[in-house]
């Protein structure tokens, strides 16, 4: 099996792939039907408000969906610039960024005349050529591409796992027992995690290609994401309930309501918000929690703060949390840390968030 070490070869490899989506991308947004300015889209918003909010490893930028996650931007807190990369039906509701902070995996879904099911294209985004590169040709079913720290990507295509090298060349394929649109890699690039068709996560281990069901209960399971040392996941329910899995010993954990999970660099915290809404609509309050993986030292982070947020997301060091309000503006704090009981010797425990900068002022 061939793994390279970057996704830059992406920037140099003279594969077709590339040469296709540099001939039908002609700008940084894709609309389906041809490139339109993104400057041009960001500015025509001024009443734009945002979901789904992630920093990037490096922590140069923070990528959000806008509230009908019907497009991607991307917001620079160097500058307090913002442009759009896509726009497409459910373009925003999962993506994933490579470990270097250069590749975003997202899909494009393509309206077809005469029918109510779009086509579907796994493609990445190049932040440095600003190029949308598409893996594969347009399918009926596509999932939403991930990244591995050594360099692979990971796709479902219909029922077939695939996974490919840093220039997009399909290196090896699994069969599953059925579609999956989020079936993450993960971080040392020995497993894929995925829901089967009883909605139960299970593992794919990359090297014998042996799938093992992690659990067999009444839940209805979505959404893995997994640790950064690759040891556990976070998984949410159909009922709003967040749990966490030990892959290797299947132990699951139960943290309660919350969504928009994502994990501290220790591999220990999770982060995710919990809204409370009046009539199923009305937010009447949205916090930030931090809990430990097995479920003990929940912590309200917003608790006694003017500050709420319908989806938050810690950045890759653990320091900063990005938010967004319920009324849809984008907002950054730093996560204060102190000693904390927990599962590992010297833990630091989130206790709150510090002061709060807005960083979208009506819409952009």
């Amino acid at each position: 099996m061939h793994r390279v070490s970057s996704y830059r070869s992406y920037r140099r490899c003279g594969l077709s792939c590339l040469v296709l989506a540099l001939l039908v991308f002609a700008g940084p947004v894709w609309a389906g039907d041809g490139g339109v300015s993104a400057e041009a889209m960001v500015a025509a918003s001024a009443e734009l408000k945002f979901d789904n909010p992630s920093f990037s490893p490096d922590g140069k930028w923070i990528l959000m969906a806008d509230r009908k996650q019907d497009g991607l931007y991307l917001y620079n807190p160097a500058d307090k610039s913002t442009i759009q990369i896509a726009s497409s039906p459910s373009g925003g509701y999962a993506y994933n960024w490579s470990p270097d902070g250069g590749m975003i995996g997202f899909k494009m879904l393509t309206p077809i005349s005469g029918s109510d099911f779009p086509l579907q294209t796994p493609v990445v985004y190049d932040l440095s050529t600003k190029a949308l590169i598409p893996l594969c040709v347009a399918a009926e079913r596509a999932g939403v591409p991930s990244f591995s720290a050594n360099g692979l990507i990971a796709y479902t295509l219909g029922e077939e796992l695939r996974i490919a090298d840093a220039a997009g060349n399909v290196i090896s394929t699994f069969m599953l027992d059925h579609y999956a649109n989020l079936a993450p890699i993960s971080p040392d690039g020995t497993m894929v995690a995925y829901c089967n068709s009883e909605e139960q996560p299970c593992i794919v281990d990359l090297v014998t290609g042996e799938i093992l069901p992690l659990t067999s209960d009444e839940n209805g399971y979505f959404n893995p994401v997994w640790s950064p040392d690759s040891a556990r996941l976070v998984v949410s329910t159909t009922a709003g309930q967040l749990k966490t899995i030990d892959v290797s010993t299947g132990d699951v954990y139960d943290l309660g309501e919350g969504r928009t999970p994502s994990w501290d660099a220790d591999g220990k915290t999770v982060y995710f918000t919990k809204v409370d809404r009046l009539d199923g609509v009305r937010v009447n309050r949205a916090d930030i929690c931090a809990v430990q993986f097995d479920g003990t030292g929940k912590t309200v982070l917003t608790a006694n703060k003017k500050a709420q947020a319908i989806a938050a997301r810690v950045s890759r060091n653990g320091e900063r949390m990005a938010f967004i309000s319920p009324e849809g503006d984008l907002y950054d704090a730093p996560v204060v840390k102190g000693n904390g009981k927990g599962k590992g010797q010297g833990l630091k425990k989130a206790t709150a968030l510090g002061a709060a900068r807005k960083l979208t002022e009506g819409g952009l």
